[in-house]
């Protein structure tokens, strides 16, 4: 048998081979040819010069996911700043949170022309994640002021209604804008969102249409195609990710158990013996978002939450970035027209 140490060496070889054959891509850019989009590439000339190279080892966006999630849980390093945190009360009792990074350099050259960025986290994520770490620091460096809208019951938020979030939660999203825009009046303020984040950040632009005080946003990996995306996680690596998303829910409703047992009444049912039924992202759908969103079927909602058929509704300079690799969001659901 090939020892552990010969295998490593082996994987590595390869790894270091593939490299080799590993040519640097450039961003692929599509957007309409008008005359403020030339004028926003002009200013921007870093996005069409940069170029991605793929780390020599993680071969595809599996592996990628996969190291990506393995070192967050494991190694995920301290935050660089202090935060303070507001609570937003909801028209529904509910509540969110918002987070204010204080970083000293940002705070002591703050002024009303200073950039506002609002991060809107991923399905399970907030502020501790790697990624939004590392964008919390870039802007920070670039002189941003950092402001984080966590879900409900997400990043320790307390829950205080028999609700969770939702890709069609734009109204707590709206509330958390309203706070922002309270908090910083003579600001400009950009968003970015992630996966969820991104969703519900390009929702919200859509329905705010010509009335968004957002002087710009950026979707990251947003799902523009919900159904045939639900069903393509449903498939991809024989439904792994479908049950790790759904999973990762299930921890949170049960985190939250107290709070739900509410929905006992809808369900007919111990929120107990609910929780442990949730093998899939439908199943949680099912249980925790129609009927308690206002939708009668999956079906209903996902329609409703999915981004693609939206577009057209914003008006603010709006970016979306999404990885052409990208496990659970194939490149054939990205809106290229």
């Amino acid at each position: 048998m090939i020892s552990i140490a010969t295998a490593i060496i082996l994987i590595l070889f390869i790894a270091f081979i593939y490299s080799l054959y590993t040519k640097s891509a450039k961003l692929t850019l599509t957007y309409a040819d008008t005359l403020r989009n030339r004028k926003i590439m002009q200013n921007a000339p870093g996005m069409s010069e940069t170029k991605y190279t793929p780390t020599p080892f993680l071969l595809n966006g599996h592996l990628q996911t996969f190291f990506y999630n393995f070192i967050n849980r494991n190694y995920n390093p301290a935050e660089k700043y202090p935060f303070t945190r507001e609570l937003v009360p909801l028209k529904d009792g509910g509540q969110i949170s918002v987070d204010h990074c204080r970083c000293p350099e940002v705070e002591k050259a703050f002024t009303p022309k200073t950039p506002v960025m609002v991060l809107l986290p991923g399905l399970t994520g907030d502020r501790l994640c790697g990624y939004a770490k590392v964008l919390i620091d870039e802007a920070s460096e670039r002189r941003f002021q950092c402001v984080v809208i966590n879900h409900r019951g997400c990043s320790k938020t307390p829950l205080t209604s028999p609700k969770l979030y939702c890709a069609a939660s734009t109204g707590d999203m709206r509330a958390g804008f309203e706070h922002v825009f309270k908090k910083y009046p003579n600001n400009p303020v950009y968003a970015v969102g992630l996966s969820l984040g991104a969703t519900i950040l390009g929702n919200y632009t859509a329905e705010e249409g010509c009335a968004c005080k957002l002087k710009g946003a950026t979707l990251i990996c947003a799902g523009y195609q919900l159904y045939a995306g639900s069903r393509y996680i449903e498939k991809a690596l024989f439904g792994f990710y479908n049950m790790c998303l759904a999973f990762a829910l299930r921890r949170k409703a049960s985190e939250h158990k107290d709070a739900l047992r509410p929905l006992e009444k809808l369900w007919g049912t111990p929120i107990e013996k609910v929780i442990k039924k949730i093998r899939t992202m439908r199943d949680f759908e099912r249980y925790f978002t129609v009927g308690v969103q206002g939708f009668t079927t999956v079906d209903e909602f996902i329609h409703h939450a999915s981004l693609g058929y939206k577009l057209k509704g914003i008006r603010v300079p709006t970016f979306l970035f999404s990885a052409t690799d990208d496990p659970t969001l194939p490149e054939e659901h990205l809106p290229y027209e």
